[in-house]
């Protein structure tokens, strides 16, 4: 990564969502979410950032096929979106793609408007 976009990191990051399948030993519900959402930053609705989120998601859902893991950007500073998906190797190809197509649309609705989020799908 270029050192000038490393000191931009804490300004453009959009942590868009960790996506990561945990199984849970015992009574977690089918995927119970955790998320953490960062209230400091925000966008705004069908801004140029908007946009690139909504590219960013499912692309980071569609590129897990093979390895159940991850990075993707969209877009170009100061509206670029990162994002990270991983799935833990001991779930199948469809219940990873099952959260992450769960998730992309879960973190939108459960951090509206955040540049940065976190969310854990918890599943049995």
């Amino acid at each position: 990564m270029p050192s000038n976009l490393l000191t931009k990191l804490p300004q453009i990051l959009l942590l868009s969502a960790l996506f990561t399948t945990i199984y849970t030993p015992y009574g977690a519900s089918q995927k119970t979410p955790f998320y953490v959402c960062d209230t400091d930053s925000n966008y705004t609705t069908n801004s140029t950032y908007h946009s690139n989120l909504n590219l960013l998601l499912p692309s980071l859902s569609s590129a897990t096929r093979s390895t159940g893991f991850a990075t993707r950007s969209k877009g170009q500073p100061p509206d670029q979106v990162f994002g990270l998906a991983l799935c833990r190797v001991d779930v199948s190809q469809y219940e990873c793609q099952s959260c992450l197509s769960t998730a992309d649309h879960d973190i939108t609705k459960l951090c509206p408007s955040g540049k940065s989020a976190l969310l854990l799908l918890l599943i049995r």
